[in-house]
């Protein structure tokens, strides 16, 4: 008997430490899991480490002559930026001609939306289907540069399937890390005289398929259109195991058929991570990325969405696989 009881301890011993490897627990290193829920994440929590290490957006920074009586272009390979004359300011009201400087950035891959902590949705919490974004500013040497009141700056850019029907949307913030963990990028609908549409786009004698953007605004800009009126709404919810928590874990869903990624909100009180206003019954994927202690994580699971709370089990993984797979999306 005692020699059964000492064989059946080895086995629940050996199980229970294949159980504590398969999530990379360590009872010495508790202090740095970060697996407590949170109301507020502390910069310095590992869900922060984690964020600030994957690649830094980088725009373009060059430099451009401001025309005083004609159109200033600057024209690259996939896109034009046209600025008519006396459209720039100083930050003292200033007329601009001469020598600026800018930075451009222009993404259509949704990794790019995790790199930059960034969800599709829009000032009333509702989601958005993205075409692509853009980020642009103009400097005379220190001083950030505004687009006068009554001007606009066209932006165009090849698409090979532009549609009808697309709207400009504003976001706040510029690129730089800024605590990005507890900060949500809303999309506000510009209600100026602005306008997307389909264009004929000519470069070196050749015609593309392009979006022609104009607007009184810089930095972020979102072109983008509401999801289909008339879908039954939800709220989504995701739990996974007790490893995990808002202070070293952030969720994401993405979805198959519309340009679409929400950062979920990750609820202390509760202990998941939830989203408002989805769309029942769609296709998408739940994709986490976590850092407890030193070990890394990574979930995936392919969803048809419902109100019902939905389990994801993150597998370890490294650093170079999360960004790999943030670049694939």
């Amino acid at each position: 008997m005692k020699k059964l009881i000492g064989i059946l301890s080895t086995l629940i011993l050996a199980a229970s430490c294949t159980k504590e490897d398969s999530f990379g627990f360590n009872p010495n290193q508790l202090q740095n899991l970060d697996s407590s829920w949170v109301t507020t994440i502390p910069d310095q929590s590992k869900i922060c480490e984690l964020v600030k290490s994957l690649p830094a957006v980088q725009p373009i920074t060059d430099s451009v002559e401001i025309l005083a009586a004609d159109t200033t272009v600057i024209s690259k390979d996939l896109y034009d930026i046209l600025i008519p004359p006396k459209a720039l300011k100083t930050s003292s009201g200033a007329v601009v001609t001469g020598k600026v400087a800018f930075n451009f950035y222009f993404t259509e891959k949704l990794g790019d939306y995790i790199r930059l902590q960034q969800s599709t949705i829009n000032s009333s919490q509702y989601l958005l289907s993205t075409n692509a974004s853009f980020y642009l500013r103009f400097f005379l040497g220190a001083d950030e540069l505004a687009i006068i009141a009554g001007k606009n700056i066209i932006v165009r850019y090849n698409d090979p399937q532009p549609k009808q029907n697309m709207k400009l949307f504003y976001g706040p913030g510029d690129i730089g890390y800024t605590t990005p963990v507890n900060n949500t990028i809303l999309w506000y609908a510009s209600t100026s005289n602005c306008y997307v549409t389909p264009v004929a786009r000519k470069l070196n004698a050749t015609y593309y398929y392009a979006y022609e953007v104009s607007t009184d605004r810089l930095k972020w800009i979102n072109i983008a259109s509401g999801l289909p009126q008339g879908l039954t709404l939800l709220n989504l919810s995701v739990y996974l195991p007790d490893l995990f928590s808002n202070a070293n874990t952030q969720a994401f869903i993405i979805f198959k058929d519309t340009k679409t990624l929400v950062k979920l909100n990750g609820e202390a009180s509760t202990r998941k991570f939830t989203a408002p206003n989805i769309p029942a019954g769609v296709k998408a994927t739940v994709v986490t990325i976590s850092k407890s202690a030193e070990e890394y994580y990574l979930g995936t699971q392919e969803i048809i969405t419902t109100d019902k709370p939905l389990q994801v089990k993150p597998i370890k993984s490294s650093l170079d696989q999360i960004i790999n797979f943030i670049n694939s999306l």
